[in-house]
């Protein structure tokens, strides 16, 4: 993966930038291509950074102190993310992301790319996307956890990104489900004899 092929892929999803734009914001990024299963950030690492996926899926998760990992989003290519911690200065964070599948992912200097918001309108308005990108998936995992069954929660999130049904492991979808491998299973194959019936 070359970076100008990754550069024409941000100017064909984000129609109003334009070369120069990443001409400005380039200094800022390094591409990344990642195996399966591979982490890109570790815990503690400082939150200086947001990231982009061209292709592939993450996963983003805490490790307890027992060891249980529990899932806090799945991203798919085409989306932004990043550790909330990354708004505020000299932050670090527990959040650690590994590929779901082999992925090609821009990572992005958080702070270096806020300046250039001040003087650019286009990085401005992409600066604002990843924000609001990030803050809907948010909203939706709040709403989605609460107060929802298991089975509520399956099918808001098969509604909303019946990709992740496909990109990931069960057992990813379940920790972010807040439910046990076994429960999504009999989840589907409930859902699976509605659908014939």
């Amino acid at each position: 993966m070359d970076s100008q092929s990754f550069q024409q892929h941000l100017l064909d999803t984000f129609n109003f930038l334009q070369q120069e734009d990443l001409d400005l914001l380039w200094p800022f990024c390094q591409v990344h291509v990642l195996k399966a299963k591979q982490e890109l950030r570790k815990a503690d690492d400082p939150a200086n950074e947001i990231y982009f996926i061209r292709t592939g899926s993450v996963r983003g998760y805490l490790q307890l102190p027992s060891g249980e990992e529990r899932t806090l989003f799945i991203r798919g290519q085409g989306k932004f993310f990043g550790p909330p911690e990354v708004l505020s200065a000299e932050a670090k964070s527990a959040l650690i992301v590994e590929t779901i599948q082999a992925s090609e992912v821009l990572v992005v200097n958080f702070p270096g790319f806020e300046q250039l918001t001040h003087n650019n309108l286009a990085l401005s308005r992409l600066f604002i996307e990843a924000l609001r990108e990030n803050t809907l998936a948010l909203v939706f995992r709040v709403k989605m956890l609460a107060g929802k069954s298991p089975g509520e929660r399956y099918d808001i999130l098969m509604a909303e990104y019946p990709e992740l049904f496909e990109e990931a492991q069960h057992q990813y979808i379940a920790n972010y489900l807040g439910i046990t491998p076994n429960s999504l299973s009999r989840i589907i194959r409930r859902r699976a004899g509605k659908d014939r019936s």
